[in-house]
């Protein structure tokens, strides 16, 4: 497609993800009695909730929007549907992977088309920016595999689109070889040493949320101890997101140890910005044209 001038330049990182993992991702949908996308959507409804703070979740994913009858004459269309969470702090990886399933079958069912949907909800769009539009997630068997027709040997070409709309898209993509977390981002915005964190972080949440269901999602260990200890040990400033994550992290291990405390102690704010502080606040107000932005404002 030609590159529009709203569009960002992209960026894609690919993960393989552990067999033994994406195993019990199965054993549990079957013992959930739902798919395996309801299991890898919740999962990315809880990561978004952990990072941003948030209570209610919304992402997009791809529905396919035809029949028998009219994929034989127009082909294979996919239009957008819009799922939504609501993540309380008792709500268990059990309750939500029930609950994503069904909102998202009867979303399917119901299907609204976005540009129905954004009149009704008053919402802002703008040429280069559509608020429902920027975060996708979806789960499938790739659609192209290698193959061998007589004595031509077909393999399939590792596409990377110059171009993207959004700022994340993370397709859970079962492949011959493996199941693997393939993640298109928006590259001006992101660095990929950050997306492979992120994708660090949703192997490591999957891990703990089909061993440990019942348990609070807000719960669930992201960060791994190593992870822990080097940004504890910043001098720094951290991310609203790592400074989210911490505190809950750094909070059980006082729990755990009370002598431990003054090494682990939470972090108080600062009382007084530093310059290179008020100088972001300053770029993102004009960039997001929000005056009341501070630095406790929610990323997402």
């Amino acid at each position: 497609s030609v590159a529009d001038a709203s569009d960002a330049c992209a960026g894609l990182e690919t993960a393989r993800m552990d067999a033994e993992a994406v195993a019990a991702a199965r054993r549990f949908a079957r013992e959930c009695q739902v798919t395996v996308f309801a299991v890898f959507g919740a999962l990315f409804q809880c990561l978004l909730a952990r990072y941003s703070g948030q209570n209610d979740i919304l992402f997009l994913t791809p529905h396919a929007n035809r029949s028998s009858k009219t994929e034989s004459i127009m082909g294979p269309l996919a239009d957008s549907i819009c799922l939504t969470g609501h993540i309380g702090a008792d709500t268990t990886f059990r309750e939500l992977v029930t609950r994503f399933s069904q909102q998202s079958m009867d979303a399917m069912e119901h299907a609204l088309p976005l540009n129905l949907l954004t009149p009704l909800l008053e919402m802002e769009v703008g040429p280069q920016y559509h608020p429902l539009n920027q975060i996708t997630f979806f789960y499938q068997r790739a659609f192209v595999h290698d193959m061998q027709w007589k004595n031509l040997q077909i393999a399939s070409l590792h596409d990377v689109p110059s171009v993207t709309e959004t700022e994340w898209q993370l397709g859970v993509v079962e492949r011959a070889g493996g199941v693997s977390l393939e993640f298109l981002y928006d590259a001006t915005l992101y660095s990929q040493t950050t997306i492979q964190t992120v994708q660090r972080h949703f192997a490591r949440l999957l891990s703990h949320a089909v061993t440990s269901p019942d348990a609070p999602v807000s719960q669930l260990e992201i960060l791994t101890q190593e992870e822990v200890n080097q940004y504890s040990a910043l001098s720094t400033p951290l991310s609203p997101v790592l400074e989210s994550l911490l505190p809950r992290k750094r909070l059980s291990a006082v729990k755990a140890a009370p002598e431990a405390e003054s090494e682990i102690a939470v972090p108080v704010a600062k009382d007084a910005l530093s310059q290179s502080e008020q100088d972001m606040l300053r770029i993102w107000r004009q960039v997001l044209k929000i005056d009341h932005l501070d630095t406790e404002s929610n990323f997402f």
